[in-house]
């Protein structure tokens, strides 16, 4: 398998839930500006900080449990180069241990690729050129241009938050939404949250190390209850490091 075509699956399996499903739907742009949330000298009044530990912690009771995890979908991807070609997507997610993947052509429908993830490789199957890949699941960050591992990927998947951060920094409370910022190893993380549901509407990372580039924008919207389960049917994702990639389900 040539490399173009290597990352053409790869970009689809890293990203694959953020992928436009043929809709007009337009990507989000005006992600908070929070740099006002910021506590000054890291000090947060023990009342804001006392509200922003409720908050996460209510997201984190509402966080999306599984042991297995199956979907269908349409997926369409575009960068600085232009779109790729749609293809149809089954998906299949177990637990910890693997991610399955068919992939095939939207108009005969014939499968063009199988492909196999677990937490340490990437399986590929071309199933017109008759070759097998094998690949270490680091490949998925280069490709993603997001720090990924096994549980990070499949929280992205499923439409968990990722890398909500270990202290918290900022937080705010209005009627149009509720911000707080925290702190991790990687990323500084602005949360916007629905001040209704108290679900997550926008996440924007920005990387601590000052010598990285890159900040990365995602947006969950259109929530749903599936079997009790309230699940973010739409999805965007805008990464700018030294180029822009936006996707969009």
């Amino acid at each position: 398998m040539n490399h173009s075509r290597i990352i053409h699956v790869l970009i689809l399996v890293s990203m694959l839930f953020f992928y436009s499903c043929s809709s007009s739907k337009k990507f989000k742009s005006n992600f908070p500006v929070a740099d006002s949330i910021l506590s000054e000298g890291g000090l947060m009044d023990s009342s804001l900080l006392d509200s922003a530990r409720n908050e996460l912690q209510n997201l984190k009771d509402k966080r999306i449990e599984f042991q297995t995890f199956s979907a269908k979908l349409k997926v369409n991807y575009a960068d600085v180069n232009g779109s790729q070609p749609e293809g149809n997507v089954v998906l299949r997610l177990y637990k910890d241990s693997a991610i399955w993947i068919s992939l095939s052509g939207s108009i005969l429908n014939l499968e063009l690729y199988r492909i196999l993830i677990t937490p340490d490789s990437v399986t590929i199957l071309n199933k017109l050129d008759k070759t097998v890949e094998h690949l270490p699941f680091r490949f998925m960050e280069d490709i993603a241009h997001m720090p990924l591992n096994f549980s990070s990927l499949q929280d992205l998947l499923v439409g968990n938050p990722i890398y909500l951060g270990d202290s918290i920094i900022g937080f705010q409370s209005s009627p149009k939404n509720i911000l707080i910022a925290t702190e991790g190893s990687i990323f500084k993380n602005i949360l916007a949250l629905s001040p209704t549901t108290k679900l997550v509407e926008t996440i924007s990372l920005t990387e601590i190390n000052p010598l990285i580039k890159r900040t990365i924008n995602l947006f969950y919207g259109d929530y749903q209850n599936i079997n009790t389960i309230l699940f973010p049917i739409t999805r965007e994702i805008i990464v700018d490091d030294e180029n822009q990639i936006k996707i969009a389900l």
